[in-house]
């Protein structure tokens, strides 16, 4: 949870924008059926995370965030919030704040998304998401993105997700649509292709643009490997901008015996040693019950080469009895 991200900004001046697209037909099996029971179960779950920033070369470490999470009494999260420490005024303040709401079989229907206020410590709405589903099914058939317009205090429509899926009910396509306010209609934006092996596992996911029309461009490529477990112990992304698919990134995971994972490296390509460069190292440490107790987080230094320490997370969890 606490390992840093690498976004990769690619901006694309576009002269001619598509024609509106209809939203692909959405596949409904009637047969499908939600699975459920009603018995109690003692299970362990997270309540709260803490997380630690390293100062210098020692291992004095600063207290920088905290993050809580409670449940509905079917064990779904109910609301997840994180909060951040304000080291020269030593105080507490809001960060970020996830609530869901679930339909009557317990699939997620709604979450919303909140950012913190710094000057009145409250919260602001910031993203909602809605979430519909096939039939019965878990599968998703539509996620439909709002953002809060904070001027006018309503949510403005943003973003379209159709999901389709193939014989074998895998996600197949990720078919995203951008709402354009003037015309008061959605344009086809990009889609993901997924592929699988016999097993299910996926394989390969790749994005393509839309540039003009039905014009696409496949810009980005992430191949996966597995262990004989399934556990996934390896995938390398690539861009494809140029049009020949360019080494990026790749990460590295570790497991037990338990097939609990205990690893995470990260590597990035370099062009000029035609190689590629160990960045980023997570440890993971399980408690007496297998769950996840401790995570800590190791950068390279660029200058230097030498491993840092960069952020430590804490995980505390507790015994709960959840309706499953």
């Amino acid at each position: 949870l606490m390992k840093k991200s690498i976004v990769y900004a690619m901006a694309l001046l576009i002269f001619c924008v598509g024609h509106a697209q209809d939203i692909p037909e959405i596949p409904f099996d009637p047969s499908d059926q939600p699975v459920s029971s009603m018995a109690e179960t003692e299970v362990f779950l997270v309540d709260s995370i803490h997380f630690y920033f390293f100062l210098g070369d020692n291992d004095d470490s600063l207290l920088s965030g905290k993050e809580y999470i409670s449940y509905t009494p079917h064990g779904n999260i109910l609301e997840d919030s994180t909060l951040g420490f304000l080291v020269d005024s030593n105080l507490w303040l809001n960060v970020s704040k996830r609530i869901f709401s679930y339909d009557e079989i317990n699939r997620i229907e709604h979450r919303t998304e909140y950012i913190g206020d710094f000057l009145n410590n409250s919260w602001i709405k910031k993203w909602d998401y809605h979430h519909s589903y096939i039939g019965n099914s878990s599968r998703k058939a539509v996620t439909l993105v709002r953002h809060f317009d904070q001027p006018l205090q309503s949510w403005e429509r943003k973003d379209s997700t159709v999901f389709t899926y193939d014989a074998q009910n895998w996600l197949e396509f990720e078919h995203k649509h951008q709402w354009i306010t003037d015309s008061n209609k959605y344009i086809m934006e990009d889609h993901r292709h997924f592929a699988y092996n016999g097993q299910g596992w996926c394989t390969s996911d790749t994005l393509y643009y839309y540039l003009t029309g039905d014009s696409t461009i496949p810009t980005f490529l992430r191949i996966y490997e597995y262990d004989n477990n399934g556990n996934e112990v390896e995938y390398r992304s690539y861009d494809g901008w140029s049009g020949v698919w360019n080494e990026m990134e790749k990460h590295e995971r570790e497991f037990n015996s338990f097939n609990q994972q205990v690893r995470d490296e990260r590597y990035e390509w370099d062009p000029a040693a035609n190689d590629w460069n160990w960045i980023e190292l997570g440890l993971i440490k399980h408690n007496n019950d297998q769950n996840i107790h401790l995570w800590r987080y190791f950068e390279k230094n660029e200058n230097t080469g030498a491993w840092e320490k960069e952020n430590t997370a804490h995980f505390f969890w507790s015994l709960h009895t959840v309706v499953d």
